[in-house]
């Protein structure tokens, strides 16, 4: 194929035309700057016009717009059977495009969970559901009551003792009234609806004459606690707490937690006795009695506040240092669930 021969002015014609086109390229500077309200040197506004550039908000579309004004201003020069108004045409709806792409691409993203809502499944032995419990169910077996160790001989020689005991203990009774309190760290974010707690096998002597349930938030730095639930906390459940063996559900109502993953709650149950009363057996596990670092809360899972003196009533804040942690190491089977 014969290489085409420009005509003989051609050299000066297109430097005319780049000349008319480059001094054009000004009028794009001055549409920019109205489009966009980005002046020359404003790096405050170009920094905000970037942003949403990189957000999708449509910035791509006033680019497009100007270069688009532009090629109107350019379509006299030709490049090669084209015009550089048809390039740059072809860039502008490119951008348009890569906008529309962007927007539907951030839409997906937004849609989809982030890694703190996505569900962490496990056994069936360690939780029911959606529910976070102060240890897993697969601790509640027989053999793990602190009594189950009792017996025979302390010596190194040979010995027998029951390892058939209900996990289960009974909090301090006969005229006390005391917060029984046990945390639980939220693992995925949800919305609690309802608490929950187990009794054991032994019944009450005499009844009880109250009996309450609290929820608490605590506060990571300083470890004090703050009620959630203080409608509920005035509810009586002593006619509920005096069934044994069974699990129970306490609806929060319009007191629904919305949790985050790694909040942490304490769960406070609180019997009232009477001197010839004793309480309720609460389902439990034992842990060794290991000391925790100074910098660490809760102190421990488990800990205590004596409630006698105000007859049983859930105080609405409870400082950490009002926390007995004492050395028990009963830990009671609580509950958070959706």
């Amino acid at each position: 194929m014969d290489r085409l021969t420009p005509p003989p002015d051609v050299g000066a014609s297109l430097i005319t035309y780049m000349e008319e086109a480059f001094g054009k390229i000004a009028v794009l500077g001055d549409l920019i700057e109205i489009l966009t309200g980005v002046e020359d040197g404003d790096t405050t506004d170009l920094g905000s016009w970037v942003n949403s550039l990189v957000n999708g908000t449509g910035v791509n579309n006033l680019i497009a717009v100007a270069l688009h004004t532009l090629a109107s201003l350019l379509d006299v020069v030709p490049i090669v059977g084209t015009t550089l108004a048809d390039i740059i045409n072809n860039i502008a709806d490119g951008l348009n495009s890569t906008n529309s792409t962007a927007v539907t691409a951030q839409a997906t993203a937004d849609s989809k969970p982030s890694i703190t809502a996505i569900p962490i499944n496990a056994l069936s032995t360690a939780t029911v559901n959606t529910e976070d419990t102060t240890f897993t169910r697969a601790q509640l077996m027989a053999g793990s009551a602190a009594s189950s160790g009792s017996g025979g001989s302390t010596t190194a020689s040979a010995h027998t003792h029951n390892m058939d005991q209900v996990p289960q203990y009974k909090p301090a009774g006969n005229g006390s009234a005391v917060g029984e309190i046990a945390f639980i760290r939220t693992r995925v974010n949800k919305v609690y609806n309802y608490v929950g707690f187990a009794t054991g096998g032994s019944a009450t002597f005499a009844g009880i004459s109250s009996a309450h349930i609290g929820v608490y938030s605590m506060n990571p730095t300083t470890g004090d606690l703050t009620l959630l639930t203080p409608t509920l906390a005035t509810v009586d459940l002593r006619s509920t707490i005096t069934t044994a063996n069974k699990e129970f559900h306490v609806s929060l109502g319009s007191e629904a937690i919305t949790a985050a993953q790694g909040d942490i709650y304490a769960v406070m149950v609180c019997q009232g006795t009477s001197v010839l009363q004793t309480c309720a057996n609460m389902l439990c596990s034992t842990l060794s009695d290991v000391a925790k670092s100074s910098t660490q809360l809760p102190t421990k899972t488990y800990g205590y506040r004596d409630l006698t003196s105000v007859s049983g009533v859930l105080p609405s804040s409870l400082i950490a240092g009002n926390i007995n942690y004492s050395a028990s190491t009963k830990l009671p089977f609580y509950i958070l669930g959706t």
